[in-house]
């Protein structure tokens, strides 16, 4: 338990305006807790701002909540009452960077400021891909449950954000599968999480939600997991994909997203030039533009050295290498291993995620990649190394604070995540 206090994050804040700008707009309209917006209904997206917000006295009644106090200075409140007795989950919403510091979502019960019991919060790491967190907890029905947003009036102007409200049995689905497009021999990922039970923190506790994903409805042997990566795609593997999610709970079919197959030719094609300098063998490789190719050499057709890696920026490219003697044989090869290891690296950023969002940790915290094997499987590794490596013998590693990516040593031929930050 880590009881030292910290920086607290709260994702959900995505476009920010300038501090002036902040304090110079109108409260929202739910500033007020007796103005707090009605929510209806068992699956809800909502909205919100803590631009212009404030706080009112009676708040400071409110209890801590672990390390931070309420309300930090503003607040944003909603209610929901409950139509049936069930789990409901309030997941914060992926919608771009989130640069919000010391906020807070947190549920509570009654219906008095000045006498509210807490039920459940969330204060995390700063991710929105999955989303930065959520609060789980049982309703009660007819039981009203008021929602607040709080933040500090100095450091961050606080907005926007969307919250997703989900009443149902469990397990709940916070982050479905997105649809894939894949040129042919690349690498697919899909990823899903489903709420887990709370711990004693109210912060969420995993792994004991178990996945099992399906390509046209047939279980996939093996994928039990909140990712899936599907490696050397052909129009075989195009299809559906969809995954289920099962623990104490019970059983929810999540959503299905589509693997398609773009018509693309991505193997290279070699095309000698004429000489210009007689130490240099000049030649044109055509391919597909962003994909990694492996470039060798040799001298009998049988022994290949001298590899090198290419990403083309453009469907052709002249490339010139040191003549080796007069029979000077080249061959390109797409690279297909780094579409694996790019594939394996996003499972990896799935997992520092997903053991961020059970832990609550912060961006400052240190994490190791063997927190994310309950939630991925693991590759062969070198004897006594805790990680696996890649499929052109890169080793994994993470990226130290939970808010930088994990990465191959191979990172200089294209073994890297392109979207993290």
């Amino acid at each position: 338990m880590k009881l030292q206090l910290r920086q607290f994050t709260f994702c959900a804040a995505l476009m920010f305006s300038s501090a002036t700008t902040a304090f110079a707009q109108s409260p929202p309209a739910n500033d007020d807790f007796a103005n707090r917006t009605v929510l209806t209904g068992s699956s809800i997206t909502f909205t919100g701002t803590l631009v212009g917000a404030t706080s009112e006295p009676a708040e400071t009644n409110i209890p801590p909540l672990l390390f931070s106090t309420w309300p930090f200075g503003r607040s944003v409140w909603w209610t929901w009452t409950a139509a049936e007795s069930t789990t409901v989950v309030i997941a914060i919403q992926p919608d771009g960077w989130a640069n919000t510091t010391n906020a807070e979502l947190s549920v509570f019960g009654g219906t008095n400021l000045n006498s509210l019991s807490s039920v459940g919060y969330f204060v995390g790491a700063a991710f929105t891909k999955p989303p930065c967190g959520y609060v789980r907890f049982q309703a009660t029905a007819g039981t009203s449950y008021q929602i607040g947003v709080a933040a500090p009036t100095n450091g961050c102007v606080g907005g926007p954000f969307t919250l997703q409200l989900t009443a149902t049995n469990p397990p709940i689905f916070i982050v479905q599968p997105q649809n894939c497009n894949v040129s042919p021999y690349g690498s697919a990922f899909f990823g899903a999480i489903a709420a887990d039970t709370p711990n004693s923190y109210n912060y969420p506790r995993g792994p004991e939600t178990s996945y099992q994903w399906f390509f046209n409805g047939v279980p996939i042997p093996g994928e039990i997991y909140p990712s899936l990566a599907v490696h050397g795609v052909t129009t075989n593997q195009a299809g559906n994909y969809s995954v289920i999610a099962s623990n104490v709970g019970g059983i929810t079919q999540g959503g299905s997203a589509m693997l398609t197959v773009v018509d693309t030719n991505p193997v290279p094609r070699l095309m000698p030039l004429r000489p210009t300098n007689s130490s240099l063998l000049s030649f044109s490789l055509t391919g597909e533009p962003g994909r990694w190719y492996k470039i060798e050499s040799s001298t009998n057709l049988q022994d290949w050295i001298n590899p090198t890696w290419l990403q083309l920026t453009n469907p052709t490219t002249v490339v010139s290498i040191q003549r080796l003697q007069l029979n000077h044989f080249v061959r390109a090869s797409l690279d297909v291993p780094t579409d694996v290891c790019v594939a394996r690296l996003k499972r990896y950023w799935w997992g520092v995620h997903i053991y961020a969002m059970n832990t609550g940790f912060q961006p400052s915290d240190v994490y190791s990649l063997v927190n994310t094997y309950p939630d991925m499987p693991r590759g062969p590794a070198p004897p006594g190394w805790p990680t696996d490596i890649c499929p052109e013998g890169g080793i994994y590693a993470s990226g130290i604070w939970i808010d930088h990516p994990p990465y191959c040593t191979l990172y200089n031929r294209g073994h890297v995540i392109p979207d993290a930050p």
